[in-house]
């Protein structure tokens, strides 16, 4: 198992991308908001800002996005996978117990593709990770 370091940095904007075209505003289908697209459950396990209001502190909007990247990574890496951009992009879409049980839609299988390949174009040109 490889536990290599990914860069937050090119991961953020990845997601941002594909979830909203990286607009900080948006509101998705079900409530999610910000950029990331965070439900309102996910977003109270790491802050004490109202989730209504998240789109106005860009901060801790960053500062939940790593906190929950830390604690996919953690489970991925309990279930003695890879990290990976793939592996945290299908958590992201589709939730750990669909990752846990292996019942992953074939449209989080995309999401997690455009993620990385997202991944992977940033990483070329990152001022910090110069992948």
């Amino acid at each position: 198992m490889m536990t290599e370091a990914i860069c937050m940095a090119c991961l953020a904007f990845a997601i941002a991308e594909v979830e909203t075209g990286n607009k900080p505003f948006s509101v998705g289908r079900h409530g999610e908001l910000t950029q990331y697209q965070f439900r309102q459950l996910t977003w109270e396990q790491y802050s004490e800002i109202s989730f209504k209001d998240a789109p106005n502190h860009p901060e801790e909007v960053e500062k939940v996005f790593l906190d929950h990247v830390r604690w996919i990574r953690h489970r991925i890496i309990g279930l003695e996978k890879d990290p990976t951009v793939t592996n945290i992009a299908i958590i992201w879409n589709a939730g750990y117990g669909n990752f846990l049980h292996g019942t992953v839609p074939d449209s989080t299988l995309d999401y997690a593709m455009r993620v990385e390949n997202l991944f992977e174009k940033s990483a070329r040109d990152c001022q910090y990770c110069g992948i």
